[in-house]
Parts: structure tokens; C-alpha cells; sequence
């Protein structure tokens, strides 16, 4: 989770909440002009696997 944590810097993104369960969830809080570009850096960072 380290990867996903630097893009969260990146964009000056802000984790409002985590749950650990089976999953990892997180809740974030990101500037409107950035969710975009954020959301296609996230899912090739995670090659697909997170679900947003």
C-alpha cells in the first residue's frame, strides 16, 4: 500500500476513513480537478484491481 499512499500525496489527496477487513477501504478526499487524472493513475497503479 506504500504505491497507493504516494498517490495520494501526489494529488494532496486526504484519507477521511480505513477500514481492514477481507478488503482494504479507504474513504479519500481529493480536489475535483484532479479526480480524473487521479482515478487512471490509481487503477494502472493497481493494474486494475481497485475498485473506486
Amino acid at each position: 500500500m506504500p504505491n497507493i499512499r504516494n498517490l495520494l500525496n501526489k494529488y494532496d489527496a486526504k484519507i477521511i476513513t480505513e477500514q481492514y477487513n477481507k478488503d482494504v477501504e479507504l474513504t479519500i478526499e481529493i480536489n475535483n480537478g484532479y479526480k480524473e487524472e487521479f482515478k487512471k493513475e490509481l487503477s494502472n497503479l493497481s493494474q486494475g484491481q481497485i475498485n473506486i
